[in-house]
């Protein structure tokens, strides 16, 4: 059995991937870059999304918005057929 904040639903678990996704990302981008003050701007800004990103995944999450519609406890989807 996994411990609780290994769960992929869990907040602790979101915000652990998704604030090293963007702390790694702004490393990997100042490596290319030879100004010190471009280097730190980007910094600045994935500083930024690694706040950002995990409070407006819960905001968006407890909105019931996202790219996939959810799948309801039945298996049917929860958006009804478009009609073409």
């Amino acid at each position: 059995m996994m411990p609780d904040w290994i769960d992929p639903d869990a907040f602790l678990f979101k915000l652990l991937w998704q604030t090293s996704a963007c702390l790694g990302l702004g490393l990997v981008l100042t490596s290319f870059i030879r100004h010190p003050a471009r280097r730190h701007g980007i910094l600045l800004l994935c500083i930024l999304a690694a706040i950002v990103t995990p409070v407006m995944t819960i905001a968006f999450s407890s909105l019931g918005w996202g790219l996939w519609p959810a799948v309801s406890m039945n298996g049917e989807n929860s958006m009804p057929p478009a009609d073409l």
